[in-house]
């Protein structure tokens, strides 16, 4: 079963991963680099000042981070390059003297590169490079470098008997870093699209993996890279949240706090359910008939179990039996009513034929139905489903009334509660408090009971043991010639749907571990809702560093830099967890490019929709459909897309044809 598993795998795989490519290559085709080292898409619009950052080609990057090698082979990289060459072709000190200041009050100076052009000012580097390079230097491990004033920190052996000069190391630096820009024309839209849809064809297909621990799943592979990428989901399948802990504070109140974040239901709480049914007597009250009563007993664990495992009180309990048990209870057994109701009029009309009236039949056979007779039907049918949607839209009407009632009555409860204690006296003695708080109790409870039985329409007679937590029991009275209804998997089906206590959007919350078992001092969630944890955790959670993998979530919270991060880093985790390494470089290009509108857009025939060039359009999918639109709003194409020009007959403008030849013209002999 393996092996042939594997080989369906992959041969889905392969379809999937290949229309993933194609749709990225027909976005991405017409982003190249220009002059002024700007990535532009094919109508001018700016994706990014500085390709990936820092402007250099990704062929290019390795070797600038290999400072051992440039150090011993110093007169190598010496003769190549050529740094006195190029005196009195770029402007030499400035963006040096600049990038000094830059890196000490990085707030109150510009980047080096924003400020001078890279490719005409010697020493105008990214930031990041120049510390790596500063660094290198510092720590002199190898003890390859002379640093100023002959302190080195090792002896050097005979390998280092050799040393390069700090200054001519820095300016070789500086060389290097200039010629590995990345060249004006450079097509990196289609090299970001290879980069990130062949590395997809070695990924699994589905895969849903253990974040950390061996509860949560977490959606990868495909699945996930379509869904950031070609869907630009609004809600992924599997929306998670990052919540590290702040430095101050204690692992022991971690606990705690999973538990309150955690979704609780009365299901968990609940041992087991007891229903007894009987038939009352027949009584003048109820027109001599008899009726259907059931009694409910819901008997929970320990109280002191639940208060400790879930931490929450009996009074908890006690409110969530009435605001949510009791309009859930209440829907499930309409539902349940109405399915039985159903099942019993079809039941009724098995093997019996059509009633009509004898002046409704006709001996001269069927009638021929025309498009008048279809088009009354219609009508018929579609004045029946007005008149069942307006049902149903009383029905809602009506628990919104029911739930407006429960609430106005705990309002009440919790206002009268709270005037009780405020108009208590303070010099009573002990016996008076108690007294009156047994009776704020009593009174509390039978407002409850009240708000049950409006809630639940059916429910009567509901007690809770407040002072042990122990059960909780009602009654439901139903008429005698009623259905019999198996309420025990109701009563379990409304448990297990009916909250304790929750987070909007949240399902658990668990604890991360590393491969040694051992706490990270992080938390992940099932679900997402940022503005809910600034509520709840700010003193728990260090909410500079929270994340989610809900892109559409932390667009609208954050903005659209925060959402382009969360791009760059979603698809590099992905790509992380086989084993593969994209380039940076690749992936900010594919962000910038969904995110640079402001808004999130997908990689596929919608996010394509906002193109200039109808030909481009047109050449990815519902070719008939981009013209059509084109032709009667009266666009036009300016040929400057490559898939335009393919389309014409001319070359395309990346790479080589980015830029014309002028050669000198003889005139005369």
């Amino acid at each position: 079963m393996a092996g042939r598993e594997g080989l369906i795998d992959t041969a889905v795989k392969t379809a999937r991963s290949g229309y993933l490519q194609r749709c990225l290559i027909k976005h991405l085709e017409g982003v190249k680099v220009h002059y002024d080292h700007t990535v532009r898409d094919s109508d001018s619009s700016v994706l990014q000042f500085l390709y990936g950052e820092d402007s250099i080609d990704v062929t290019k990057s390795k070797h600038l981070q290999q400072f051992d090698f440039a150090a011993r082979n110093h007169d190598s990289m010496v003769t190549r390059y050529d740094p006195e060459g190029i005196k009195g072709k770029v402007i030499m000190d400035e963006a040096v003297e600049y990038t000094k200041k830059a890196l000490k009050k990085p707030g109150k100076y510009e980047p080096a590169m924003s400020v001078f052009s890279p490719s005409r000012y010697l020493g105008s580097m990214s930031e990041a490079y120049v510390r790596k390079l500063n660094d290198y230097i510092k720590t002199n491990q190898k003890g390859l470098i002379a640093r100023k004033g002959g302190a080195d920190a090792q002896t050097p052996s005979a390998i280092t008997a050799h040393k390069v000069p700090e200054k001519a190391f820095m300016q070789l630096a500086r060389v290097r870093y200039m010629r590995s820009l990345v060249e004006p024309g450079e097509a990196v839209g289609l090299l970001a699209s290879q980069g990130v849809g062949e590395p997809s064809t070695q990924m699994t297909l589905n895969t849903f993996h253990l974040a950390g621990h061996g509860a949560a799943n977490v959606t990868l592979g495909i699945p996930r890279l379509r869904e950031i990428v070609m869907t630009a989901a609004q809600k992924p399948a599997t929306p998670t949240m990052k919540l590290p802990l702040r430095e101050e504070v204690d692992v022991a109140e971690v606990d705690s706090f999973v538990k309150q974040v955690s979704r609780l239901t009365l299901g968990e709480v609940i041992d087991r359910v007891v229903v007894t049914e009987q038939l009352t007597g027949k009584v003048a009250a109820n027109n001599d008939t008899r009726k259907r009563k059931y009694t409910v007993l819901l008997e929970f664990y320990p109280a002191k179990e639940y208060e400790e495992e879930y931490q929450i009180t009996k009074a908890q309990l006690h409110e969530s039996l009435v605001s949510s048990f009791a309009l859930r209870l209440r829907k499930e057994i309409v539902t349940e009513t109405r399915l039985m109701e159903k099942s019993r009029q079809q039941d009724e009309t098995v093997g019996k034929g059509l009633k009509m009236k004898a002046d409704e039949l006709d001996e001269s056979g069927p009638v021929r139905r025309g498009r008048d007779a279809e088009l009354d039907d219609d009508d018929e049918d579609a004045g029946q489903l007005k008149r069942q949607a307006q049902a149903r839209q009383h029905e809602y009407e009506d628990d919104e009334a029911a739930n407006n009632n429960a609430m106005d009555l705990e309002d009440m409860i919790e206002a009268e509660a709270i005037s009780e204690d405020e108009d208590s006296d303070d010099d009573e003695g002990a016996n008076a408090a108690a007294r009156s708080a047994h009776a704020a109790t009593n009174a509390r409870s039978d407002a409850l009971a009240d708000a049950f039985a409006t809630a639940s329409r059916f429910g009567e007679n509901f007690s809770f043991d407040t002072k042990h937590g122990k059960s909780a029991q009602f009654e439901l009275e139903f008429p005698g010639d009623m259905p019999k209804l198996l309420l025990v998997d109701l009563i379990e089906r409304t448990c297990r749907a009916s909250v304790v206590h929750e987070i909007d959007n949240i399902g658990r919350c668990l604890k991360d571990f590393n491969d040694k078992g051992e706490f990270t001092r992080s938390m992940t969630t099932e679900g997402s809702n940022l503005k809910g944890m600034w509520e709840l955790a700010d003193e728990l959670i260090d909410l500079d560093k929270l994340g989610s993998n809900d892109v559409y979530a932390i667009l609208r919270t954050y903005g659209v830099e925060a959402a382009r991060r969360s791009i760059i880093n979603e698809m590099s985790s992905i790509f992380g967890a086989y084993g593969i390494g994209v380039d940076y470089r690749h992936l900010t290009v594919i962000a910038d490019y969904m995110t640079h509108h402001g808004g999130y857009r997908p990689f596929n025939r919608t996010g394509i929709a906002s193109k200039s060039s109808p030909l481009l359009k047109a050449s990815f999918e519902t070719t008939v459909a981009f013209l059509s639109e084109a032709t009667l709003h009266g666009d036009f194409d300016d040929l400057t897309s490559p898939a335009a020009k393919i389309v014409m007959g001319k070359p395309s403008g990346s790479g080589t044809g980015a830029f014309d030849i002028r050669a000198p013209r003889r005139v005369g002999a």
